[in-house]
């Protein structure tokens, strides 16, 4: 894959995942808006109260919705970049059992022994650690989720 068409793929997937965030936020805050508009409303029928209520709800289900999304998304950035981690630390301290391991990991995902072999050592000339997070764990290699991203989309979302 040409860098033009890994900055494509990489943009998109970054795209998609402010995308889910929104579609989940704007979900979440339909539900939840209506069912104290109408809770509130079946209480009683000042409409400023019931304004209020629902303001209150928008401001606090916007806030959760954006505070959880930014937990969530961190802990993937977080877990992917231990991946990262110790995948230099494995080619740092033993190249051979590395090369190995990312054979094995061809292999796993479907290539022949023949082919996983020249993959490898294909991977080994460019970029190792690269390919042992790509391949390994489906990671895009230095294209971690931006967590602010997602939150703030989910914010958005669920308040509008």
């Amino acid at each position: 894959m040409s860098e033009t068409n890994h900055e494509i793929d990489s943009n998109f997937a970054g795209r998609l995942n402010i995308l889910r965030a929104g579609v989940l936020g704007a979900n979440d805050g339909i539900i939840s808006i209506a069912g104290v508009v109408i809770g509130v409303a079946s209480a009683t029928s000042n409409i400023w109260i019931i304004f209020l209520s629902g303001f209150a709800a928008i401001l606090a289900g916007a806030f959760s919705m954006a505070g959880g999304e930014y937990v969530s998304v961190s802990t993937q950035k977080d877990t992917e970049e231990a991946a990262v981690a110790r995948e230099q630390l494995l080619l740092d301290q033993d190249m051979e059992l590395a090369k190995k391991s990312l054979c094995a990991a061809y292999i796993q995902n479907g290539e022949c022994e023949t082919s996983a072999q020249l993959l490898t050592n294909k991977a080994f000339l460019k970029n190792p650690l690269k390919a042992l997070v790509e391949e390994k764990y489906g990671i895009e290699y230095e294209e971690f989720t931006n967590p602010w991203h997602a939150a703030i989309s989910s914010f958005i979302s669920f308040f509008l």
